[in-house]
C-alpha cells in the first residue's frame, strides 16, 4: 500500500477545500474510511480537531461539535476506534474520494441517543440505538447526525490477513456462519439480535479503559483483553445463532425500523400489525411472519414483554404509579395490567 502520510497529504489538498460544505441542512466535514490509520489521519487533518499522541485521541469542541475519537492498533491488522460525540448543530461525516487500500472490515457497536424525534442515519439507514453492524471493505460510511443528538461507537478494526489468522475462514465449511458472514454480498450488515450479553455495560467499560491507557502497560494490556475478549463473545455468539445471516439486508432493515418505532412507545398502546405494515411499507402477513420467524413470538407478545421489561424499571425507580402505567401501556384498568406483570415477572406490581 502506498505510504499513508503521501495518501493523506494528497487527499487533504483535494479535499479539505471543501470541509465545511453546508449542504441540504448539514455542514459536511469529509474523511476517509478504508484504512484505520487513514480514517485517524484524515479525521486529524481537519481544522478544529487537536491532537494528543499521549493518549491516542482527538478532540474537539466547536460550535458544531464537542468529542473524542480514541484509536489504539492491537497489532498488524486489529485496530479499535472509538468516538463519542455531542453535536451542537446538524453534522455530516462524508467520504470523499475513496482511497483504494487494503480493505478493512469495521464491526461497530452504537449507542445512540437524541433530544428530539430526528434520527441521523447511516447511508441512508435510520441510526438505531444499541446495535451491531458490519462493513465489509470497500464499503463508504456516510453518518448524519442531527443537532442535539450523542453517540458512543466502537469499531473494531480488522482486515482479511488478520481473520484468516485467527479464525481460518478459507479451511472452515461454506456452511459454517463465519464463512457465511463473511463472504456475504452484504456489504452492510446490521443484526437486530445482541450476541453480547451486557453489550452496553461492556462497551461502557472499554470506553473508560482506552481513556485510561496513557497510564502505562498494565493499562493497555487490561484494554486489550477486555476488548479481545468482547470480539470472541460476538462471533461465538453469531455462530450460535444463525438468523442475523440468513435473513435478507431488506428483511432485516423492517425489522430494525419496526423495532426502534416500537421501543420508542412502550409507554403506548400497542399500535397494531396495519400501522407496522405501512409504517415500514409491507404487507401485515410480512410483519407477522418476519417476527414470528426471529423471536418465535408474535409482535403483540413481543411488543408487551418490553412494556414488562420497562414497567419493572419504571416501579423499581418509583417513577409511575401502577394505575397510571396501566393506562399508558394501553390496558383497559389496573387489574388487567397487575395481572399481567405477574405472569410475567412472578409478582405483584405493588410488591416492586
Amino acid at each position: 500500500m502506498e505510504n499513508i502520510f503521501e495518501i493523506v497529504n494528497h487527499w487533504k489538498k483535494k479535499i479539505l477545500a471543501k470541509a465545511f460544505k453546508y449542504n441540504n441542512g448539514f455542514f459536511e466535514f469529509p474523511y476517509q474510511f478504508t484504512h484505520p490509520k487513514l480514517m485517524v489521519e484524515s479525521v486529524k487533518s481537519l481544522p478544529f480537531m487537536h491532537h494528543y499522541p499521549n493518549e491516542q485521541v482527538l478532540k474537539t469542541n466547536t460550535l458544531f461539535l464537542k468529542g473524542a475519537l480514541y484509536y489504539f492498533e492491537f497489532e498488524e491488522g486489529l485496530w479499535v476506534v472509538i468516538s463519542d460525540c455531542h453535536y451542537k448543530t446538524n453534522l455530516a461525516f462524508i467520504n470523499k474520494d475513496q482511497v483504494v487500500t487494503k480493505g478493512f472490515y469495521n464491526l461497530s457497536y452504537i449507542s445512540y441517543s437524541d433530544k428530539n424525534d430526528k434520527k441521523g442515519n447511516l447511508n441512508g439507514h435510520t441510526m438505531i440505538d444499541k446495535i451491531w453492524t458490519l462493513y465489509h471493505p470497500g464499503e463508504e460510511l456516510n453518518a448524519y447526525h442531527y443537532k442535539d443528538s450523542s453517540n458512543l461507537i466502537i469499531c473494531f478494526s480488522f482486515d482479511e490477513h488478520w481473520l484468516e489468522r485467527n479464525f481460518s475462514i478459507s479451511k472452515l465449511p461454506d456452511n459454517h456462519p463465519l464463512k457465511v458472514l463473511f463472504s456475504s454480498e452484504l456489504k452492510y450488515n446490521p443484526f437486530i439480535k445482541n450476541p453480547v450479553v451486557d453489550a452496553q455495560y461492556k462497551i461502557e467499560q472499554l470506553f473508560l479503559g482506552i481513556k485510561s491507557i496513557s497510564q502505562g502497560e498494565s493499562a493497555k494490556f487490561l484494554f486489550k483483553s477486555r476488548s479481545l475478549s468482547l470480539l470472541g463473545e460476538f462471533f461465538d455468539g453469531i455462530t450460535k445463532d444463525l438468523t442475523d445471516i440468513n435473513f435478507s439486508k431488506e428483511d432485516k432493515l423492517i425489522m430494525i425500523k419496526i423495532i426502534d418505532y416500537l421501543e420508542n412507545n412502550l409507554l403506548k398502546d400497542f399500535p397494531g400489525i396495519n400501522f407496522l405494515a405501512n409504517y415500514t411499507n409491507t404487507s401485515p402477513t410480512k410483519v407477522k411472519t418476519l417476527f414470528k420467524q426471529w423471536f418465535r413470538i408474535s409482535t403483540l407478545k413481543w411488543f408487551r414483554a418490553k412494556q414488562m421489561d420497562l414497567a419493572m424499571k419504571l416501579l423499581k425507580e418509583d417513577k409511575i404509579k401502577v394505575k397510571d402505567l396501566a393506562f399508558t401501556m394501553g390496558y383497559n384498568n389496573a387489574s388487567k395490567f397487575t395481572l399481567a406483570f405477574k405472569n410475567y415477572h412472578h409478582t405483584n406490581p405493588s410488591s416492586v
